[in-house]
């Protein structure tokens, strides 16, 4: 796995999943985009509106298994310097009604607890995004 354009690497507890990704895609290029913590009590709904990642969630715990319904909103026109942090060398940084919303997932998935789980992948070209765009769900061990 390839370090991001600012020479970080990728969190050590994804690297299983980013092996796991690097078998199917090949060769990665890694940054996170957006992160966002959501905490509920099994059957409340929960959200956290973040910049540039929003999500919204409920989620019913039966012993070591999550069911949840996920909504996440990736969008990166509110701040127009947070985008220019996102943007690699090379990569335009887009303004007014070029940049804004990238995508939007809604997805019912199960994880156990401590697993992560891509819900979604997204192709993208722009809002100083070129490639493989993955939303990554995680359930921590220790809650």
């Amino acid at each position: 796995m390839t370090a991001t354009p600012d020479s970080t690497r990728p969190p050590s507890g994804l690297q299983e999943v980013l092996t796991e990704l690097k078998q199917f895609h090949g060769e990665l290029a890694f940054r996170v985009i957006g992160a966002a913590a959501v905490v509920t009590e099994s059957g409340q709904q929960g959200q956290v509106e973040g910049n540039p990642l929003s999500v919204e969630q409920t989620a019913y715990v039966q012993g070591q298994t999550l069911n949840a319904n996920i909504r996440m909103v990736l969008d990166l026109s509110p701040d127009e310097r947070a985008l220019r942090a996102l943007a690699a060398p090379g990569f335009a940084v887009l303004q007014g009604a070029e940049a804004g919303e990238v995508g939007e997932l809604e997805v019912r998935a199960t994880l156990k607890r401590g697993e992560f789980v891509v819900v979604g992948e997204s192709t993208q070209q722009g809002n100083g995004l070129d490639g493989t765009l993955f939303y990554i769900v995680h359930w921590p061990e220790n809650q």
